[in-house]
C-alpha cells in the first residue's frame, strides 16, 4: 500500500523590521514590540521563515541613513532572504523619493515587501497607486505636522 506523501511548501526567508521615531516606549500599535509581535505573526500565517530581526528606536523615516536599516538592504544585496516584513510602510521611509528608489532595489533584488497592514496584492497597479499618496501624506507630516491639519483646507 502506498502512503500519501505531503510536501510542505518551502518558506520564504524573510526579515523582519521595526522603527520607531521614539525612544520612549509607546503604548500604541508604534511600539517595537508590537510591531515585532504582529509581524512574526504575520510570518508564522504566511509560511515565512524569520532570519533576523532589524529595529531600531528614536530614528526617523526621513532618512533611510540609518544603520541597522542598511544593514539589512545590505544583507538583501547579498541575497540571503526573500522578504521584508514590516507592520506599514512608513516604519521604512516617510520620503516619497526614497520610496521609488527603495521599491525598484528591491524590486530588482527579487525582495518582497510584505505589510501586515495590507492585505491586497502589494504590487498591484492601485496599491503603487495608493502607496505614493499615503507615502506623500506622510512626507507631509513629517514636514508641516498631523495630517490632520490637511483638513483645514
Amino acid at each position: 500500500m502506498k502512503k500519501d506523501i505531503s510536501v510542505k511548501p518551502i518558506s520564504k526567508k524573510c526579515f523582519i523590521y521595526a522603527r520607531t521615531a521614539t525612544i520612549k516606549k509607546p503604548s500604541n500599535s508604534n511600539s517595537i514590540d508590537y510591531q515585532i509581535a504582529t509581524c512574526v505573526d504575520y510570518a508564522n500565517k504566511n509560511n515565512l521563515r524569520v532570519v533576523d530581526i532589524y529595529k531600531e528606536e528614536g530614528l526617523s523615516g526621513v532618512t533611510l541613513n540609518r544603520t541597522r536599516f542598511l544593514e539589512m538592504i545590505r544583507r538583501c544585496e547579498l541575497h540571503d532572504v526573500d522578504a521584508i516584513i514590516v507592520t506599514s510602510f512608513d516604519r521604512i521611509t516617510r520620503n516619497t523619493n526614497d520610496y521609488f528608489i527603495l521599491k525598484e532595489k528591491l524590486e530588482r533584488l527579487n525582495v518582497k515587501v510584505y505589510l501586515t497592514t495590507q492585505t491586497t496584492n502589494v504590487e498591484s497597479p492601485e496599491t503603487i497607486l495608493v502607496h505614493s499618496v499615503i507615502n506623500a501624506l506622510f512626507e507631509y507630516e513629517v514636514k508641516y505636522g498631523s495630517i490632520r491639519e490637511l483638513q483645514k483646507f
